[in-house]
């Protein structure tokens, strides 16, 4: 369906980066294309307008402001001025299709349209997997590989940005991939309540079977942000419905929250249904997750990923902890402003590209918080600042020297060039390794956790009474 549409906006597309190429705008057309790499779904085509569908109202806002009239331009050429160019974010698409489809019967159900309501590179190939994602990513793809016969229904929690949305969208790829024929739904708990209360608002008892038809029917049901349907009362009930439903014919349900479903102000009956399968929870992202996350990001945003320096990745992942969505938009921005003004890619260009977009709460470290870790750690270990950074091997010493390395990465965000230059110019390497080592008996060393505990507890308390 809108091949040929398709195919008239990929041309446009093209028509507009080589016109950009022969006038020597590379740069221009690396931005170009960032903005449009994903964009490859045709919504409909009215009034002689093809409508895109783009993944949400800031790109539309991009889009609109710096391309539209060049790229309407490129179409009217191409249709002798027969059609022109529109784009629509995912949301308002997914809207208008539910108020505007017919009833369908189950096997007229169209399979692009399951495609066109998940975002593009929201697949299992594009999630980047560490310590802190390992075991969601593993039960969400055995979900995937078999619904159903896993677990039902699966309960992804974590806090904004970590990638709930992703892991969850990624399984519903994958069932699509496998099964063309397979009936997707995918839907927010505010859509989901907004739909509801739509259908009940019209008075008209064809509208609510059309919604409940819609739900019933489904094979596999994601709904992101579960919580969302606290203070929803009838909104609950009617998910309940769908839920005992779908449970009771064996079709796999999938749903986000930010909190476990304990602590949801929901009805107990539904917070006890989400306990019968698999609750997986997606954690805070270490450094080395972050820095292969923003590596991933960059294969997609540069021809030549290798030009932005690893000091760069470092420096950006220290300031950006908690949220990976954040993560990825810092160095969208940082890449595009680089390209813009054909700057080096450098940690210099890092504080003018962000400006504006850094947390509130970033600062460049301190010499004090250099200082006292040092001083918590001499103390706690009964050694002197000489011993900590010299090149002795007595265990001792390679032990507190390491734990140095991993807090002043962890905690006050240094890069490994920067820890290098604070014990004696070691090479970045060398920080690397101890950083390693640290992480790795954390996983079976409760000494070791211990250690790190007190030392950071020993750490905030001196802070708190420099302020």
């Amino acid at each position: 369906m809108f091949d040929k549409e398709l195919s008239i906006f990929k041309e446009a597309l093209n028509n507009f980066k080589n016109d950009q190429l022969s006038k020597g705008n590379g740069s221009a057309v690396a931005v170009f294309e960032d903005v449009f790499k994903d964009i490859n779904s045709i919504h409909k085509v009215e009034n002689n307008y093809i409508y895109v569908i783009v993944s949400d109202i800031l790109t539309k806002f991009k889009i609109d402001k710096f391309y539209l009239i060049s790229l309407n331009d490129y179409v009217k050429s191409l249709t002798n001025g027969e059609l022109g160019l529109k784009f629509i974010t995912l949301e308002d698409a997914k809207k208008e299709e539910i108020a505007l489809a017919p009833a369908q019967d189950k096997e007229k159900i169209d399979p692009e349209r399951s495609k066109r309501l998940l975002r593009p590179e929201f697949t299992f190939e594009n999630f980047v997997v560490g310590e802190s994602n390992r075991f969601a990513y593993t039960e969400a793809k055995q979900v995937a590989n078999s619904p159903y016969a896993s677990f039902n229904p699966l309960y992804i929690m974590g806090h904004v940005g970590l990638g709930k949305t992703h892991l969850m969208q990624a399984i519903g790829h994958y069932v699509l991939d496998n099964n063309m024929k397979a009936n997707v739904i995918y839907t927010s708990a505010t859509q989901f309540a907004d739909d509801y209360f739509r259908a009940t608002m019209t008075k008209n008892p064809d509208d609510i079977i059309k919604f409940s038809k819609s739900y019933q029917e489904a094979d596999l049901l994601l709904v992101d942000d579960i919580q969302l349907l606290e203070n929803k009362e009838k909104s609950q009930e009617e998910f309940f419905k769908y839920f005992d439903y779908l449970h009771e014919h064996n079709k796999q349900i999938v749903v986000t929250s930010d909190r476990p479903a304990s602590e949801l102000k929901i009805m107990a009956r539904l917070k006890s249904r989400f306990s019968w399968g698999e609750v997986v929870q997606l954690g805070i992202p270490d450094v080395t997750l972050r820095i292969s996350i923003l590596k991933r990001k960059l294969s997609f945003l540069i021809a030549n990923p290798n030009n932005v320096p690893e000091e760069v990745l470092e420096k950006i992942a220290s300031i950006y902890k908690n949220n990976v969505r954040e993560l990825e938009g810092a160095l969208r921005t940082y890449v595009n402003y680089c390209l813009s003004f054909e700057s080096e890619f450098n940690v210099d260009n890092i504080q003018k590209a962000l400006g504006a977009h850094l947390p509130k709460d970033t600062v460049e470290f301190k010499n004090d918080d250099v200082r006292i870790i040092k001083d918590v750690l001499c103390t706690y270990f009964r050694i002197n600042e000489k011993d900590l950074i010299s090149d002795s091997r007595k265990s001792h010493l390679v032990y507190a020297r390491n734990l140095a390395f991993y807090l002043m990465r962890e905690d006050l965000g240094l890069q490994l060039k920067e820890i290098g230059v604070l014990f004696g110019n070691r090479d970045h390497s060398t920080i690397l390794h101890g950083y390693d080592k640290i992480k790795e008996l954390l996983e079976n060393d409760t000494n070791v956790v211990s250690d790190i505990d007190y030392i950071r507890k020993k750490f905030k308390e001196s802070i708190a009474s420099n302020d």
